[in-house]
């Protein structure tokens, strides 16, 4: 038996999800990563169907995975959506900020090493000069910048790829709203096609 609030939750949940681009099984795989023990594709379905109430310890890790506030999957007001919109925002920022930065640290490294080069050889530093001052003329430092925050961005995912656990049994299988609409389509199995 559902509520008006299960209802309301599953809707919120659903539209997190989808805006977020997750298929009901990618989602299961970060809720269970992050804590919400037992979940599973299917689980996911009946909370948004509102046919299994959330838990507040499971829409505490839901409202960390989105990075929402709690609230948000209680609420269906435009206020909150704005304020939801100006949350991800201002994550996208910071996360390109801080990409930037570390892009920025990368570009300081290389220049302090090819000082303490150019230093240790002093015979080489006006070739050097010429090569650098060619280099940075046909290239765009924009394009630079664009390869470090790459590299980093590869590495940190490779790092999180190799940290993560065995995936479950059921992380390749299709979302099952998938397969329960097609159900739905062709209940007894047999093929409805006319000739």
């Amino acid at each position: 038996m559902s509520t008006e609030d299960d209802k309301n939750i599953g809707r919120n949940l659903k539209k997190y999800r989808t805006s977020a681009g997750l298929s009901q099984v990618q989602l299961a795989m970060q809720l269970l990563t992050a804590g919400f023990e037992g979940v599973h594709p299917q689980t996911i379905l009946k909370i948004e169907r509102g046919q299994r109430p959330l838990r507040l310890t499971e829409a505490r890790i839901v409202a960390d995975v989105f990075d929402i506030p709690l609230n948000y999957l209680y609420e269906t007001s435009k206020e909150a959506e704005d304020e939801l919109d100006g949350l991800r925002r201002e994550r996208l920022i910071r996360e390109r900020t801080h990409a930037l930065r570390q892009a920025v640290d990368a570009l300081l490294t290389a220049q302090d090493d090819g000082q303490d080069w150019l230093d240790a050889h002093p015979r080489s530093k006006a070739v050097v000069a010429h090569g650098i001052r060619k280099a940075l003329e046909q290239s765009d430092i924009t394009e630079i910048v664009a390869s470090h925050i790459e590299h980093h961005d590869r590495k940190r995912e490779e790092a999180r790829t190799a940290a993560q656990a065995p995936l479950p049994g059921w992380a390749n299988d299709p979302d099952p709203e998938e397969t329960d609409e097609q159900e739905q389509e062709n209940p007894d199995g047999t093929d409805q096609k006319t000739p």
